[in-house]
């Protein structure tokens, strides 16, 4: 695949889910996990830092976005596992060849595929962004998948966003990660580490949305890529102690 390929691969927008809302799934899957809304803060460089990320990788995207149909939807989704198929399917997969490389150091999978994953098992993010490095595998970001129809990551008011935003800073605590990601596939949020406590939010990401340089606006799929691209380099492992329950139990006020 060469660079104007991957450019159009990874600056377009992605299909809408179909769905049938009134049938599907009702309650998201949550954990217990939870932040306070005093942990988190605004991604303030967020434009900037995966634009010149990818860039670099691929070069720029067009002056302005195409604004083109995109492509068909056929399979109606009805709950989380098919978000997850969807999600793997439009995205991931698509993102593969762009990623790939003769001497793989980044690949995109399930977190069973990690030699680090499974003394702690019990943390299962729903796909991970693997690092590979001298015949070792480890997991260096991670992606957590939610129903579109059962939370709004637009709404931080809510019980829910904190808590679906615990269960992501739980995931990366224990696999020691700067970087993950949030996912309705409808609406995305990058999220980074910024200390023992605190994690910096991206402004939500719509599915529907390409990427752009006049306004600056980034796709889901480059999203994703920056994520790739930070594991693929050195910028990828927090570097802090672990701190397990404290964390997200959602009482945190420092």
């Amino acid at each position: 695949m060469n660079s104007a390929q991957k450019r159009a691969v990874v600056y377009s927008r992605v299909p809408s889910l179909r769905t049938n809302p009134p049938w599907a799934t009702r309650y998201p899957s949550l954990h217990l996990a939870r932040l306070h809304r005093s942990q988190i803060e605004e991604w303030q460089s967020f434009y900037g830092d995966v634009r010149q990320a990818t860039t670099n990788a691929i070069g720029a995207p067009p002056a302005t976005a195409a604004q083109a149909a995109g492509p068909m939807e056929y399979y109606m989704t009805g709950n989380e596992l098919g978000v997850t198929g969807r999600f793997g399917e439009h995205v991931l997969s698509r993102l593969g060849p762009v990623i790939e490389s003769p001497v793989p150091r980044v690949v995109i999978g399930d977190v069973h595929c990690a030699e680090n994953a499974h003394p702690i098992l019990h943390d299962l993010p729903d796909c991970v962004v693997l690092n590979i490095r001298q015949g070792h595998t480890t997991v260096g970001s991670v992606i957590e998948l939610k129903t579109p129809w059962t939370i709004d990551l637009s709404n931080r008011r809510t019980y829910k966003f904190y808590r679906v935003l615990g269960q992501l800073a739980q995931y990366m605590d224990t696999y020691s990660c700067r970087y993950g990601l949030v996912s309705t596939y409808n609406q995305s949020i990058v999220v980074r580490r910024v200390s023992n406590y605190r994690f910096a939010l991206s402004p939500v990401v719509t599915h529907r949305q390409e990427s752009s340089q006049v306004p600056v606006r980034v796709s889901l799929k480059e999203c994703v890529l920056f994520l790739s691209l930070k594991v693929k380099g050195n910028d990828w492992r927090w570097g802090g102690p672990v701190i397990g329950r404290p964390l997200i139990n959602g009482t945190y006020t420092g």
